[in-house]
């Protein structure tokens, strides 16, 4: 991967939400960053053992988890990658739950 590339994993188990994601970021110069994807809870976790991605966009209803979950598991795997937790419920306090548990901030769709 070339040098200056952000690499991006979006954890995302809704396609029609991964597909609106992969829009916006075709909006940005394709030189600038990897848009990756996982869709459930244990493969992210396999992506925060080795690290890799420079920021994470954490979904956070993951079937049977919570992106809140998965937050804590990061930390707790030694990932210290900017975690970014995609709430799409609109509610405060989610919002400061995920903050609590690690995320660098939210976007609330």
């Amino acid at each position: 991967m070339p040098d200056g590339l952000v690499r991006v994993l979006l954890i995302e188990d809704d396609d029609d939400d991964y597909l609106l994601t992969k829009e916006l970021f075709a909006q940005l110069p394709p030189e600038a960053y990897h848009l990756d994807r996982v869709a459930v809870f244990s493969s992210a976790v396999d992506a925060f053992q080795n690290c890799r991605h420079d920021v994470y966009l954490v979904d956070y209803r993951l079937g049977l988890h919570t992106g809140l979950e998965l937050m804590a598991e990061a930390i707790r795997l030694g990932c210290h990658a900017p975690l970014i937790m995609l709430t799409g419920q609109r509610a405060r306090e989610v919002s400061l739950l995920a903050m609590d548990a690690g995320a660098l901030g939210y976007l609330a769709t």
